[in-house]
């Protein structure tokens, strides 16, 4: 494997950690707020959204990145 798919691989790995660790939170945000009535676990849910979705941002700009010298 060249050093750029590892970097990518690891890169990938890194991503899916973080919207694993995020899909967690955001589901026991939404338990939280929906059956406990906790308030401000709906921003604990949104931050988890987000933050998951700036992982897989930062996923595919490294990955447009490494393919612009190709």
């Amino acid at each position: 494997m060249t050093e750029q798919m590892q970097a990518m691989k690891r890169r990938l790995i890194v991503m899916l950690a973080i919207d694993g660790v995020c899909a967690l939170i955001a589901g026991a945000a939404a338990i939280g707020f929906f059956m406990q009535g906790v308030g401000w676990m709906q921003w604990a849910f949104m931050a988890a959204l987000g933050v998951g979705f700036a992982a897989q941002i930062w996923f595919i700009v490294g990955f447009r990145r490494a393919n612009k010298g190709v």
